[in-house]
């Protein structure tokens, strides 16, 4: 059995594994990624990626679950993922010539040892304006 499991089902993460080198099987997870009233974005990202990296937890007896989850902020209000080509563009004339922030929290769930430490990462962007023709 490989030691590493990715508790996430995005190929882009998958993909950051891959060019590290590293041999790693997936677990997506079946959690629901909702924002609790009150919760600060950074301590939203951090609980998803932890429920992600416990939840997986629920299926082996060892190795390392690397549990993530990214989203996007602006003016302190959560930016969710477009559902559609419309929604695409909206967003990103909201953030066209403005500052917003990614934040990731990341978990890695240690089940040799049992330690779970999480933490997240924060990145702020300036988006060039920028012009699109609809």
């Amino acid at each position: 059995m490989n030691d590493i499991i990715l508790a996430s089902a995005s190929p882009r993460r998958a993909l950051l594994l891959q060019n590290l080198g590293l041999r790693f099987i997936t677990r997506a997870s079946d959690i629901i990624e909702e924002h609790i009233p009150g919760e600060t974005p950074a301590d939203m990202v951090k609980r998803i990626a932890r429920q992600k990296a416990l939840e997986a937890a629920s299926f082996f007896d060892s190795g390392v679950i690397i549990g993530a989850d990214t989203i996007v902020v602006q003016n302190d209000k959560i930016m969710g993922k477009p559902t559609n080509e419309a929604e695409a563009f909206a967003m990103l004339s909201s953030l066209s010539g403005r500052t917003h922030q990614v934040l990731t929290g990341i978990c890695i769930n240690n089940l040799n040892n049992g330690n779970c430490e999480s933490e997240v990462e924060e990145t702020r962007f300036i988006f060039v304006p920028w012009t699109l023709m609809k």
